[in-house]
């Protein structure tokens, strides 16, 4: 058994804007699904799945991966892209491990607003640069890439959809808890109230027998 059932993939751990998320699933493809482990052995090579399928080295994640800070420096060339325009800037990891694995794997990965615009940008490309679109379109200096969703598509949106519920549930706990907290308060005004009235008509039933 490789234990891998308790690992959380990558699109766990990653939040993309929205707008992006075609274009990470489009670069990334199954390493959108990849697991962490703290070691990869030969022996799994007996234990295939089957289906494409992306383990992630620990010790490597650890280590820092420097490529994308210098990126822009280093293979701009005498071509210039805007580091805005970064695909990595609409990627945000959840824990720095994750962090480096992206900057990594996005190194030289820019965007551009639409397939018109990445064609009139393509000359400034080198042989390690790509462009891609919100849709998914990858463009490089000697080709396009058009995107379908495949397995893996949709699972950004819906980590998404699960973190937004997450927090809808934890807002409603509170919303729950707080009347519970009221609903008591106003339970137990009202066995006080109870309890005077009966102390009072105690009371007055006391006085009526006196006066007989």
């Amino acid at each position: 058994q490789n234990h891998l059932e308790n690992k959380s993939a990558l699109w766990q751990n990653i939040e993309v804007e929205t707008k992006w998320q075609s274009a990470i699933e489009a670069i990334l493809r199954e390493k959108i699904s990849a697991l962490s482990v703290d070691e990869i052995r030969h022996e799994w090579e007996k234990e295939r799945p089957n289906a494409k399928f992306v383990l992630l080295n620990n010790a490597a994640q650890n280590a820092p991966q420097n490529d994308a800070k210098k990126m822009p420096a280093a293979i701009f060339g005498d071509h210039v892209l805007n580091p805005s325009t970064y695909l990595k800037t609409h990627v945000h990891a959840k824990n720095a491990n994750i962090e480096n694995v992206l900057a990594h794997w996005l190194n030289g990965v820019f965007t551009s607003p639409d397939l018109e615009t990445a064609l009139l940008r393509r000359d400034k490309l080198n042989a390690e640069q790509c462009l891609v679109t919100p849709s998914g379109d990858i463009i490089t200096r000697e080709c396009i890439t058009f995107f379908a969703p495949d397995a893996t598509h949709g699972l950004l949106e819906r980590q998404q959809e699960i973190e937004a519920l997450s927090i809808e549930i934890a807002l409603i706990g509170e919303e729950v808890a707080h009347a519970r907290e009221t609903l008591q308060t106003i339970e137990e005004a009202i066995t006080d109230n109870e309890n005077a009235l009966v102390s009072h008509r105690s009371s007055i039933e006391e006085k009526k027998s006196v006066k007989h």
